[in-house]
């Protein structure tokens, strides 16, 4: 793992970021494998971080921490608000 900085873009709800987040992949070629496995969450997380979306080695599993507790249930509560 090394340090990098970076910008990011900013939005005004969480629905706003998860559009974008969503257009973004499908404008790019280089996340296609990604987008076609999206019906199985890890095997998703694990073909973005090889296409290179993450600089994190531990991208998939932080994700799929995620998506396997309470965090997810609590981010979908706030994209239906």
């Amino acid at each position: 793992a090394k340090k990098e900085q970076a910008n990011f873009r900013v939005y005004e709800s969480v629905k706003e970021s998860l559009n974008d987040y969503v257009q973004f992949l499908k404008q790019s070629p280089r996340y296609q494998h990604a987008i076609e496995q999206a019906d199985d969450p890890g095997r998703f997380a694990e073909s973005l971080m090889k296409a290179g979306y993450a600089t994190d080695p531990k991208y998939a599993e932080k994700i799929m921490g995620i998506f396997d507790g309470k965090l997810l249930n609590r981010v979908i509560g706030m994209i239906e608000q």
